[in-house]
Formats: structure tokens, sequence, C-alpha cells
């Protein structure tokens, strides 16, 4: 694990081996995390509003995933319980987006290696 966040790239995304064999990696592509992919499998979530680039920015990242969370309440309808849940669920994403907006480190890097389910079980050692 603390090899691993020795690592360090110049923008927020998917890696990949630069030259197969060489070790050498980067961000290729566009992120693909955990949440992503629950929000497209399983709540209808338009696949077409997912980030199409890597982010150069935190700043980026912050505000593409407060768009995220509030496509996903306005396409999910049966996410909130009630009025009340619903209200609050509103209210919270609104929040998100107004706090990525005003107050994210606006970082352009260097990005340590993230995963939002990165566990022991999901990391294979040569």
């Amino acid at each position: 694990m603390l090899q691993l966040y020795n690592d360090e790239f110049t923008h927020i995304g998917a890696i990949s081996e630069v030259v197969e064999g060489a070790n050498t990696w980067a961000v290729t592509g566009r992120p693909l995390t955990y949440n992503m992919n629950e929000l497209a499998t399983s709540t209808g979530y338009p696949i077409n509003r997912f980030p199409t680039e890597r982010f150069s920015s935190a700043n980026e990242y912050f505000k593409s995933l407060a768009d995220q969370h509030l496509v996903h309440l306005h396409t999910q309808r049966n996410l909130a319980s009630d009025p009340k849940d619903a209200r609050r669920r509103y209210i919270a994403r609104h929040l998100f987006q107004q706090l990525a907006a005003r107050n994210c480190i606006n970082e352009n890097g260097p990005f340590k290696l993230f995963c939002d389910d990165l566990r022991p079980a999901n990391i294979l050692v040569n």
C-alpha cells in the first residue's frame, strides 16, 4: 500500500501502462469509479452524463462529482423514501455543489493514486 502511494500523476482518471513491461504508468483516460459502475448498472443513470475526459485539477473533478450526485437524484426517482427525505437529499446535493464550486482546492497535481474500492482483496501482488 505504501508503494502505491509513491506514484504521482499529472491528471485524475484511469491509469494504464505507457510502455508494456516498462513499469511506467500514466493517466490516459476518464475516471471509472466504483460509484460510477454502481450508478450505471443499478440505477438507470444515463451513461452519457459521465465524464468523458481525464481531469487536470481537483476542482474539475469535484464539480463533476457534484453534477453526478444531482443527476443521480433526478434519474433515480425511488431514491428517497418520503418527501422529507427527498428534500434533505436535494439540499445536500446542492450544498455539495456549492462547496465544490467555492471551496475546492484548485490543485493541479501531482495527484496520488486513489480508488474508492481500494482494499487488500482488490490488489494483485507480483
